[in-house]
């Protein structure tokens, strides 16, 4: 463990009353916000609503009973927006007296509160109003309700915001996520510390969990859809477990931020631009559930005339740790996938597809053997799974090994290494696509007339006498650009 994680999660622990002490939580009152910066942190200009009163009220309710924070941050988008603004404010600092109760706010709606208002926060004692300034709004209006609040004898800072760039942004101006290396970006994020609740649910990065809410409402297309991988905890997990997942430090879905962040200039984007932006989203958002259990089919590409000696491993490994296998063909020579092999599976992806299925597993019978419950094999295949292409040869550490010969019987079985095993993971929507793009390929070939760009690149170097004797396009060729 780096010396830094470790004096971080030195301050996070749990305390003599039973509350796990924590330096920041926050949680956020509103999603929107009056202001439509461009590379907004929380990607407020394409979020809408506000958290219900009651869902507040419950959840800072409980999450007091839980928790000790140094700070405890109302946020948003804009909070302010809130109608039940005051009282949410009163009841967090209720449910966390040992607080600092800060309200993260842009400043510019300060002027909804009233003086009774403004006298309530004073007499709360612990609420400190923190504006964040933005340069591309009027700044003398926002100082000078800075002023009034100080007047209260409520305690304000205003501090310039620098924006980064937390994302890219594609043609129409749309949020696009990094992938990067996780570690290095949770090392350099600013706001690694700042845990966040919403509802039942506590997430170790608060934008994170604006993000999986964000997916959810279908305000953000399936590019971000690795965040969905991610498994927050809840009410019904432990004290213990609750800090061994905050002590963890960084995962998979930190690869959504990028690794450096960069100064960008924001701006006030029109109406327009933002309408338009939600329109392409409505365009694009094809978002798919998580793989499941019910939703996956693990099929068998391998088939030999004596399966019950030649896979016996396989079998006996899938049947242990409860992987439904389902047999592509049985006692047919698998040289690849020649056109009559392609056609029977995408007869079957349509079948399995009409059925309800989302996702196909597929494995190599004499390759792979499981180590572990179905569960974590999918959560694992879910981590670095891009939806819209194919997933293949990826690494499953610990929970998927091949075996050959005496690599498996010395190095799997005695230290239960990973190592890398022929798999291909994806959507049936897209082995469809790449099963169809494949067949044209062949008939252009046979036909002398291959597609055009990429898919002629690929068909000329695949024209080889060997492969076009067998009628044959074999399974390495399967490149995941295909399906873009």
């Amino acid at each position: 463990m780096s010396r830094f994680l470790q004096q971080r999660n030195n301050r996070i622990f749990i305390g003599d009353d039973g509350r796990i002490v924590v330096p920041y939580l926050e949680t956020y009152l509103a999603y929107g916000c009056n202001l439509r910066c461009s590379f907004c942190g929380n990607m407020s200009p394409l979020s809408c609503g506000i958290e219900s009163k009651e869902t507040l009220l419950q959840s800072i309710e409980a999450w007091g009973q839980r928790f000790r924070p140094g700070c405890f941050a109302l946020g948003g988008g804009e909070p302010l927006v809130h109608p039940d603004f005051i009282e949410i404010v009163t009841a967090a600092c209720r449910c966390f007296p040992d607080s600092t109760i800060a309200v993260l706010t842009n400043g510019t709606l300060l002027d909804r509160l009233s003086d009774t208002d403004m006298r309530q926060l004073a007499e709360l004692k612990r609420v400190d109003v923190r504006i964040s300034e933005k340069q591309h709004v009027d700044l003398t209006a926002v100082r000078q309700l800075a002023e009034r609040l100080r007047s209260h004898a409520i305690p304000c800072s205003v501090n310039a915001t620098h924006f980064k760039k937390l994302y890219e942004v594609d043609h129409v101006g749309y949020p696009v996520p990094s992938n990067s290396n996780p570690a290095i970006a949770w090392s350099n994020c600013y706001a690694n510390d700042c845990r966040n609740i919403i509802g039942d649910t506590l997430t170790y990065c608060s934008r994170l969990a604006l993000i999986r809410r964000s997916l959810a409402n279908g305000e953000l297309d399936k590019r971000w859809y690795r965040a969905n991988g991610h498994t927050p905890m809840t009410r019904a997990n432990s004290q213990q477990e609750i800090v061994e997942y905050l002590h963890k430090g960084w995962y998979s879905e930190c690869s959504l931020c990028p690794e450096r962040l960069e100064d960008v200039q924001a701006r006030q984007m029109l109406e327009n631009d933002v309408s338009h932006i939600k329109q392409q989203t409505v365009a694009i958002s094809t978002l798919k559930p998580a793989p499941t259990i019910d939703n996956t089919l693990f099929v068998s590409v391998g088939a030999y005339p004596n399966p019950e000696e030649r896979c016996r491993n396989f079998i006996s490994s899938a049947a242990k740790f409860r992987v439904p296998i389902t047999w592509l063909s049985w006692g047919e020579k698998w040289h690849g996938f020649n056109t009559h092999k392609l056609r029977l599976f995408r007869e079957k992806c349509k079948t399995w597809w009409s059925e309800g299925k989302e996702y196909v597993f597929m494995l190599d019978s004499k390759d792979v053997v499981f180590a572990d419950d179905i569960d974590v094999i999918l959560r694992k295949a879910n981590e670095v799974y891009e939806p819209g292409t194919l997933l293949f040869n990826a690494e499953f550490d610990h929970h998927i090994y091949p075996y050959k010969d005496e690599h498996f019987k010395a190095t799997v079985i005695r230290e239960g290494c990973h190592v890398n095993s022929g798999m291909i993971f994806g959507h049936i929507e897209t082995f469809m696509t790449v099963i169809d793009i494949a067949l044209d390929i062949i008939d252009g070939i046979k036909n002398g007339t291959p597609r055009a760009g990429i898919a002629e690149y690929i068909a000329n170097d695949i024209t080889t006498k060997r492969m076009m004797e067998d009628d044959q396009l074999t399974h390495n060729r399967f490149y995941p650009d295909w399906a873009t």
